[in-house]
């Protein structure tokens, strides 16, 4: 789906973001100034390199797909972003890094069927601002979007989502291959079969079969978070409960903000 909706778009991240607290959720998606302008994190430049690496390598045809291709593909995506601008404070510490980012790569080649791997949909590099973006709606006034890492056709016919994980922490995410599932299913109006957290870090799978009574529960429980969410651009009626004890002060510091008063720090 493409085109303007004049309804809310809602995506796993904004859910997570209002649901840990109403205010960060107003500087990061209403207010013009701070709106999703964090500097760059290491971890975020090693995830992205490793999504791309393996992206460009499930675009090949199963006859080009070979370890070191893949293992060429995390060094060629490296040169497109690397040191200070990328996060990285020392060269110690981006080495650390591409070394884990590796080791994550061979985890894959290593326990992933690659050679059959057959992706219905990976996200495009090139697709406006944000790589890969899909949405579709649900109602009148809402749609569920995302960015989707990988949707294969399983051998036994079924559509498959699959979302890769580089961090630390194998925790479930509650909302996003849901959500996913939703939109995936009105998109290629086939229903979504099973959905996989690939958590590469650990080496750890974690496979759920969709039934259409998720979908449905997946609906009613953004549906009703949303409905939370104040319909207002005023940062008063976005409430943060904890003060100055407000654990999300490090986003507004780092961009030149005090966390209590919201003015810029001269």
């Amino acid at each position: 789906m493409s085109g303007y909706f004049a309804g809310f778009i809602a995506t796993p991240t904004k859910v997570r973001s209002f649901l840990e607290c109403s205010r960060k959720y107003w500087y990061s998606y209403i207010n013009p100034e701070t709106r999703q302008k964090q500097p760059e994190k290491s971890y975020f430049t090693l995830g992205h390199h490793v999504h791309d690496a393996l992206r460009d390598f499930l675009t090949l045809s199963p006859e080009e797909r070979r370890p070191p291709v893949l293992f060429k593909l995390l060094e060629d995506r490296w040169l497109t972003k690397s040191g200070p601008e990328a996060g990285f404070t020392t060269p110690e510490e981006e080495a650390t890094a591409k070394n884990k980012a590796l080791l994550m790569l061979k985890w894959f080649v290593e326990n992933e069927d690659w050679k059959d791997i057959k992706p219905v949909l990976l996200p495009n590099a090139s697709d406006g601002k944000i790589p890969g973006f899909v949405w579709d709606p649900i109602g009148k006034n809402l749609a569920f979007g995302g960015v989707i890492d990988r949707m294969d056709r399983d051998l036994d016919g079924g559509l498959h989502i699959i979302d890769y994980k580089t961090g630390k922490h194998d925790v479930i995410d509650e909302w996003q291959l849901p959500i996913y599932a939703v939109l995936m299913g009105r998109r290629m109006n086939e229903p979504i079969a099973k959905t996989s957290y690939l958590f590469l870090h650990h080496g750890k799978r974690h496979t759920e079969e969709i039934t259409i009574e998720k979908n449905v529960e997946t609906i009613k429980r953004v549906e009703e978070v949303v409905s939370r969410i104040p319909n207002s651009k005023n940062k008063e009626d976005f409430v943060c409960l904890l003060g100055d004890r407000c654990r999300h002060c490090d986003y507004l510091l780092e961009l030149g903000f005090d966390p209590i008063t919201g003015k810029r720090i001269e």
